[in-house]
């Protein structure tokens, strides 16, 4: 149940992150590659050493079970997860996997926003339906933490607010 709390922290952390100290949208130039999120999932799930998790509906429902407030809140409305860790992968991978987000346009995407500092490097990406976010990216590289993390599910903008105004900063 840590590791869900410590998800859910995480997740809504960036989001509000994202919220509030957006930079200007990601806009694509001709070095772009052009991916599916399948595509770019299978890619770095194959570097060495790569953790991959899937976080399927019925593992989502029984996190339910447990969870409580803001947590069963947001397990409410995801309905699954994805994510893929890269701190046991060798720096190269850890360069090509930074080299190869730096460079992806996701398809049915849209590039939200890219935060960069001298120690991490993050993209989020949305597919919306209406003002429904359905799926979320968010890819992180840098000296710190190498992953990327994908959420399916019915997340409204106030939802996600409104979680993140709620977290605790030490839920553990």
């Amino acid at each position: 149940m840590k590791t869900l709390r410590s998800i859910i922290l995480c997740i809504t952390t960036i989001i509000s992150i994202q919220l509030t100290q957006a930079q200007a949208p990601i806009t694509p130039d001709s070095t772009t590659i052009l991916m599916s999120d399948n595509e770019l999932f299978d890619t770095i799930k194959e570097y060495d050493n790569a953790e991959y998790v899937k976080v399927t509906p019925f593992m989502i429902g029984m996190a339910k079970l447990m969870a409580t407030g803001a947590e069963k809140e947001f397990l409410d409305k995801v309905k699954s997860m994805r994510i893929i860790a890269l701190a046991s992968c060798s720096s190269d991978d850890k360069a090509k996997y930074a080299d190869l987000i730096s460079s992806v346009a996701l398809k049915k995407y849209e590039p939200v926003t890219e935060i960069s500092d001298e120690n991490i490097n993050m993209r989020i990406y949305l597919k919306m339906k209406e003002d429904i976010v359905t799926e979320m990216i968010i890819a992180q590289w840098g000296t710190t933490q190498n992953y990327i993390m994908q959420i399916n599910g019915t997340l409204s903008i106030a939802d996600i607010e409104s979680m993140s105004k709620g977290n605790n900063p030490n839920p553990m």
